[in-house]
């Protein structure tokens, strides 16, 4: 990458962003940080330029994001919003976010060479079969969050044309940092392996430093333009990640299946709750439950592997091993 190269990056401050912020400064790239008001910035370099707002849909372009864009060589956009109450948050925040920050790289944005959308694979909708969904099929997502970002890559490719523009969909990201999976850490980790149905679904998983390194790889390819569904190689299932877990902290797993209909009713519960406090964080939601009554999340990588050489440095187990790691050490701090 060229010491050279000016990247503005959305979420910075995110769970995949602030790795993504780090990686690009220690391979010499300048780098600028859109983050929330009231975000955590120890987070990120003390180098990097932050701007502050919300892409949202009665907000303006503010002149500052207008003169970063002017100048930028890439985007790559992380800001997201992964769970939620209601569909009308991801419309604001997925879709007509993205719509914004899209139509400014339009008219702003002459020296922008390449545009990444972080994607995911809800937008392609949900697969139970090996080897996996491609890219070539016809996407059909299940639940809110997936038609928000499966709307949000329609709204960039619109406004930046699919030239510049590169889609990458991971599946399930896991890594130290991460607010998602954290209470199914929690409970693995005292060997209480919990998994919704009577049978486990196959998933495809990814570490977040591997997520990272495929971002970079697409920064580094201007030629890579179009759709990519990303994972590790290795399909597997909440509940053997689960198992993993319970293993890796020394633990004997011991298995709780909670029918489909339990566990929508404590995602109702939780919806409830999220609309009365918006500011308390419950990753089971309505939405999710719905994702979770699939048969499967499994994502087919041959072609990003194929043109990119992609080969997902870190193993479940491995990767497992490093979260606990950091949570233990959090716990010490």
């Amino acid at each position: 990458m060229s010491e050279a190269m000016r990247v503005f990056v959305t979420g910075g401050t995110g769970f995949v962003g602030r790795r993504l912020v780090r990686r690009l400064r220690a391979q010499g790239a300048t780098v600028t940080a859109l983050v929330r008001p009231g975000s955590d910035c120890s987070v990120l370099p003390a180098d990097v330029r932050r701007v502050t707002g919300v892409l949202g849909a009665d907000e303006p372009v503010s002149p500052e994001l207008r003169e970063v864009l002017a100048e930028a060589d890439a985007v790559i956009h992380c800001a997201a919003r992964l769970f939620a109450p209601g569909w009308q948050d991801y419309l604001r925040t997925n879709v007509l976010g993205t719509e914004i920050l899209a139509k400014a790289v339009a008219e702003y944005g002459q020296t922008i060479r390449r545009v990444i959308l972080l994607s995911s694979l809800a937008a392609a909708g949900p697969c139970g079969m090996p080897p996996g969904i491609s890219e070539q099929a016809p996407p059909s997502p299940v639940s809110a969050y997936g038609w928000s970002k499966l709307l949000a890559e329609w709204a960039m490719e619109r406004h930046v044309g699919k030239k510049r523009l590169t889609i990458l969909r991971p599946p399930i990201v896991y890594g130290p940092e991460d607010r998602a999976l954290a209470p199914l850490f929690t409970l693995a980790a005292r060997g209480l392996v919990l998994n919704a149905g009577l049978k486990p679904a196959p998933c495809s998983f990814l570490y977040r430093d591997d997520l990272v390194e495929a971002l970079l790889l697409c920064l580094k390819a201007p030629e890579a333009s179009g759709v990519y569904h990303l994972e590790d190689g290795r399909p597997s299932s909440l509940r053997e990640f689960g198992e993993l877990i319970a293993r890796a902290a020394g633990r004997r797993p011991r298995h709780l299946s909670l029918p489909h209909f339990l566990v929508w009713i404590a995602a109702q519960a939780n919806g409830l709750i999220a609309r009365c406090r918006p500011n308390v964080f419950l990753p089971l939601t309505p939405d999710k439950a719905l994702e979770g009554r699939q048969k499967g999340w499994l994502a087919d990588g041959a072609r990003f592997r194929r043109e990119f050489g992609f080969s997902a440095g870190t193993s479940l187990e491995a990767g497992i091993a490093e979260t606990l790691r950091w949570r233990a050490q959090t716990k010490k701090n």
